[in-house]
């Protein structure tokens, strides 16, 4: 048996790959379906079979089918500790995630609170000593949730009033707190996985293709500006990751055959897949349309309390005679009007950013679109091409029938099960 190296774990990629597939694959079934190189895939499930008592089935054509059990993830998470250790560090880290996310709405209540309350405390005083100072006055001043009546209420979204239904536009299940952080920095890249998505694509499409494809027909997936002059350049990167080989037409062009990718061990159809890679537009926020405005009008409400606590506070002194409270507001009221600004300046500079992007991802997409119209009106040499291309499509399947050998038996045994042809005299 070989040995790993210490600390060896099988790429997570391949793994997620042979638990899909089921127990047989080929080295062109991984590959197609992960996306990872053809190299990489060979070895790696050579090391994967050894390490769950795989096997490995030889057929008349001296293919290899690798056969794993069916629990596979079960087996590799009690072979390697590195996996338990990745699986219970996702399962902290969505935790950590989701306290991070609900932590700047629980910071805007809570600044709310304090700014308001701090503010109550000044004007008591005020209406306190105004009193002292004027037994003739017309009596205490107006408490400031007086002031504003419901306005709190109004705001968190428990006015008892009806109001006409808005339709709900969000993603589903995302709370206050989360549409806060929402708000404000948005919900991650929508094509954080675009390069294996990518690779996959590239894979599932030439085993679409039965292992022969033109590079015209590879470039929907690829970036490159419209027009095929330099396709069979540009996808290099691609032969090199699936171990493609080039076929020159009698006309002299080119055509790449991918001899792993013709070989499958699948009962079921080729996987689907998009006509071309589209990438996902930003999107500003999943939060709903009443989410954003309860959001905006809470945003609203601190910032223009951080500026009337400011003018209360003045130079300084109401914090010096008052203490407590006021005094430690007076120490941190930079911080409390830096969050009440930046929750506004952030995402209005990310809003301007995602424009940008979009109009980006916009013309990448539609230079993809117009490499899968070239190839559904081609002209006279790509209708050649393509042609040569389907004659030299090959998919195989490989049928447990077909197998000669497997390391499931000992070699002697499957001697004797094979018919035995007595020696010419």
């Amino acid at each position: 048996m070989t040995s790993l190296p210490v600390g060896y774990s099988p790429p997570a990629a391949l793994v997620q790959a042979v638990a899909s597939l089921g127990e047989r694959v080929t080295v062109g079934d991984v590959a197609a379906q992960s996306g990872l190189n053809v190299l990489t895939v060979e070895r790696e499930l050579l090391n994967l079979a050894t390490v769950v008592n795989g096997h490995l089935e030889v057929t008349q054509e001296g293919s290899l089918v690798y056969r794993f059990p069916p629990n596979l993830q079960v087996a590799l998470a009690q072979r390697f500790w590195q996996i338990r250790v990745r699986q219970a560090w996702q399962a902290l880290e969505r935790v950590l995630f989701y306290l991070v996310r609900i932590s700047f709405g629980i910071i805007l209540l809570v600044s709310i609170l304090l700014i308001f309350l701090t503010i109550l405390i000044i004007l008591t005083a005020s209406s306190s000593r105004d009193r002292d100072d004027d037994q003739g006055g017309q009596g205490p001043s107006m408490p400031l949730f007086m002031v504003w009546p419901r306005m709190d209420l109004w705001w968190l979204g428990w006015d008892a009033t009806p109001r006409p239904h808005r339709p709900e536009t969000g993603r589903p299940g995302l709370n206050f707190l989360e549409a806060v952080f929402s708000f404000l920095f948005g919900d991650g890249d929508p094509n954080w996985d675009l390069n294996d998505r990518r690779w996959q694509y590239l894979g599932s499409q030439i085993r679409r293709l039965g292992g022969a494809v033109t590079a015209e027909q590879l470039l929907p997936y690829w970036d490159q500006n419209p027009g095929r002059d330099g396709a069979d350049d540009a996808i290099l990167p691609v032969l090199v990751r699936f171990n493609g080989r080039p076929e020159v037409t009698p006309e002299g062009q080119l055509v790449y055959t991918f001899a792993e990718l013709q070989l499958t061990a699948q009962d079921g159809p080729t996987t689907s897949v998009p006509s071309y890679l589209r990438e996902l537009p930003w999107r500003f926020t999943q939060a709903s349309t009443n989410q954003v405005l309860l959001v905006i009008g809470l945003g609203g409400l601190n910032l223009v309390g951080g500026v009337m606590l400011g003018n209360l506070l003045g130079d300084g002194g109401i914090a010096l005679q008052l203490g407590g409270l006021v005094a430690w507001v007076q120490g941190i009221y930079g911080l409390l009007m830096a969050y009440a600004v930046g929750f506004f300046a952030i995402p209005l500079v990310r809003y301007f950013w995602i424009q940008r992007l979009n109009r980006q991802i916009e013309t990448r997409n539609q230079q993809r679109q117009a490499h899968l119209d070239v190839l559904q009106a081609p002209d006279p040499v790509l209708a050649e091409k393509l042609t040569y291309a389907r004659n030299l499509a090959q998919a195989r399947r490989l049928d447990p029938q077909d197998v000669v050998y497997t390391t499931r038996e000992d070699l002697l045994s499957q001697e004797l099960s094979s018919p035995v042809i007595p020696p010419a005299e």
